[in-house]
């Protein structure tokens, strides 16, 4: 039984860890111009973070706000425990098109013993098709 436990605890050292993560979570919609779109960006770190700075890129085709406060919560994310973070903004489209938001970057600076290294985690941007105010 030790063995098997051994073995087991072996297996999963050895299975390579899930990194960090950042996305935008964007609904299904089809905007028009000036309608606000509700946007979560959701991220899921491991280890301990001491600092933290998010970089949402200011655009010429869009106005934004952010809409209610960060949270920062500990989950369980495919059974391992991450600390997640999760800010919801309000972008509105100034024209009709094509719109990109992002990339988004979060800057996060993690406790690792004597050292404060810091990583850029990068959210990929996302696209949606603006039509023209009715």
């Amino acid at each position: 039984m030790v063995t098997l436990r051994a073995l087991l605890l072996l297996l999963l050292l050895a299975l390579p860890a899930r990194a960090d993560s950042l996305r935008l979570i964007v609904p299904e919609m089809r905007p028009v111009v000036g309608e606000m779109i509700p946007i979560t960006i959701r991220g899921e770190y491991s280890g301990q973070i001491t600092l933290e700075k998010l970089i949402f890129p200011d655009s010429a085709a869009y106005d934004w706000i952010q809409t209610a406060r960060d949270r920062w919560a500990d989950e369980r994310v495919e059974g391992l425990p991450y600390r997640v973070f999760e800010r919801r903004i309000a972008v509105f489209p100034r024209r009709p098109g094509t719109l990109t938001i992002g990339p988004v970057t979060h800057q996060l600076t993690k406790a690792q013993g004597m050292t404060r290294p810091v990583f850029d985690i990068v959210a990929p941007p996302v696209t949606l098709a603006v039509t023209p105010y009715p």
